[in-house]
């Protein structure tokens, strides 16, 4: 992926609408884990976007997302997201940008069918494309698997304890082949095991780190969550 000249500011913003808009459909707080995705999927295949070329795609790529998540989320059966569906989600597109001051241009969606197959494209034509939720969740259930769910309380309470810090972290940093879903969620649920005091501290450092060091970050994350 190239470098991406998009401000975190208006990343987060696309994201605050998103979040707004899973709500008001009903889905699963999970689902803007997978949203986050797919957002990132696109701005990583348009690596020249800059904040004010984005601004007038914004609603009909934030548009393209929601229709992705609700074919792939949304209990409603699939015949059901017909005209009267899709004119809902635009009018509610750009309610949500309105109301977080943003004016959303005239005509923005004329090519909507356009932008959704851009987004395809950008996830391979994959709708379910990994996210640091799903990551998480995988992992809870094979260790599950592995201990025989003797730890199944403390592991879920472990996996709720950092969910808040998965959202902090998918806010504030893209995806990107440096910073996959998959190895976030191998650090974010190693460390709530060691929350969880499943697992050593001690054991998580890395040889570079000092031990002091360490330990300060530690509380530093749970002051966090």
């Amino acid at each position: 992926a190239g470098s991406r000249q998009i401000s975190s500011r208006m990343r987060q913003f696309a994201l605050h609408v998103i979040n707004d808009l899973a709500k008001d459909e009903g889905l699963l707080e999970d689902v803007w884990f997978q949203g986050a995705v797919l957002l990132d999927a696109w701005l990583s295949a348009h690596p020249a976007c800059t904040d004010s070329s984005f601004l007038g795609q914004m609603p009909a790529v934030i548009s393209a997302v929601m229709r992705s998540l609700h074919k792939a989320y949304s209990t409603q059966a699939q015949g059901q997201q017909n005209i009267l569906w899709r004119s809902h989600l635009e009018n509610q597109v750009q309610l949500c940008m309105q109301m977080r001051g943003y004016a959303v241009p005239g005509g923005w969606h004329r090519d909507l069918r356009a932008q959704d197959q851009s987004l395809l494209r950008c996830v391979g034509w994959r709708i379910n494309v990994p996210s640091l939720e799903s990551w998480l969740s995988m992992l809870e259930k094979r260790f599950g698997v592995l201990t025989a769910e003797f730890f199944a309380e403390q592991v879920a309470w472990a996996k709720n304890m950092v969910r808040h810090l998965a959202r902090l972290l998918v806010g504030s940093r893209p995806a990107c082949d440096q910073r996959r879903p998959s190895r976030f969620a191998r650090g974010l649920f190693a460390l709530g095991l060691v929350h969880a005091r499943l697992l050593p501290l001690e054991g998580l450092r890395p040889q570079h780190v000092d031990q002091d060091e360490w330990e300060q970050l530690f509380q530093e994350s749970q002051a966090m969550g």
